[in-house]
């Protein structure tokens, strides 16, 4: 049989003495009695040179303008007509089929290629296959292409 194995029983306490260091930094909340109200790295004759400077920063009011609230929450999912990956219509024709299919690595570097090229820098990838595919179905059955 196998023997369990026992938890042992003492718990190491975590005391605040745990924390200090001996250079007097503590992490945390000090609870002794000296405890220093301000330090510096500055040598002892520059701290006694530098004295106080009150600053009386004037407090300005403008009541003219008044803050105008709304209690009325706003739906932004009901702000946006177009998602952001709805592609623009081509000769009035939406975009609304989606398909799935798979493409070689190369297929889709060309892809990407002609992406790269292309005049308009916010092509949609569904622009480009569209024309193709228009391009591919007129060779083949406009121009009495062969099938491949």
């Amino acid at each position: 049989m196998v023997k369990k194995k026992k938890k042992s029983e003492e718990i190491p306490e975590l005391s605040f003495e745990d924390d200090m260091e001996e250079n007097g930094f503590v992490d945390g909340v000090p609870t002794g009695e000296n405890i220093f109200r301000t330090f510096s790295f500055a040598p002892e004759e520059i701290k006694t040179a530098q004295k106080p400077i009150d600053v009386v920063v004037p407090t300005t009011t403008h009541e003219d303008e008044k803050i105008k609230t709304s209690t009325e929450i706003v739906d932004n999912r009901i702000l946006k007509t177009i998602g952001n990956e709805k592609t623009p219509e081509v000769d009035n024709e939406p975009f609304d089929i989606n398909r799935s299919y798979k493409l070689r690595k190369s297929t889709a570097r060309m892809l990407n290629e002609i992406k790269a090229i292309h005049p308009n820098v916010n092509v949609y990838m569904n622009t480009i296959v569209d024309a193709a595919l228009r391009h591919y179905y007129n060779y083949i059955f406009n121009e009495n292409g062969e099938l491949h």
